[in-house]
């Protein structure tokens, strides 16, 4: 985990060295039992450049994590996180009304870390807005 830990911290800076890695990563994203693997790759698929088959494949995996109330927390909102950012990046290939309904469903848990979440997604919408 420490490694993921590291990969996760240096692709913040330098998305491109998970380029000749990605594809394992995916394969790791759609099967893998690890939490704290999980939670990792939550975050670094947002670093990736995905076609749309790949898209469509790792919002699903995602959005299963964040309604699985068997997840992990962590898992769970850091999937939130990453759909949203997913949301932003590929805007065409993007579903906002799952993504809503989602909130909506995962809000209704009243699970403080993922309401957190939910709160800060709201106000960064609001400041994209020009709202706040």
């Amino acid at each position: 985990m420490k490694a993921a830990d590291s990969v996760e911290k240096i692709t913040q800076s330098f998305p491109e060295f998970l380029i000749p890695h990605q594809h394992k990563l995916i394969e790791l994203i759609l099967d893998h039992p690890n939490t704290e693997l999980k939670w990792h790759l939550a975050h670094l698929v947002t670093r990736f450049s995905l076609n749309e088959s790949e898209f469509r494949m790792i919002w699903a995996k995602l959005r299963y994590w964040i309604v699985n109330p068997n997840e992990s927390k962590l898992v769970r909102v850091n999937s939130l996180q990453a759909i949203y950012d997913l949301m932003k990046k590929y805007p065409n290939l993007s579903q906002p009304s799952e993504f809503k309904n989602i909130v909506r469903s995962v809000e209704q848990e009243h699970i403080p870390s993922i309401t957190a979440r939910i709160k800060k997604l709201r106000r960064e919408v609001l400041v994209e807005r020009g709202k706040i």
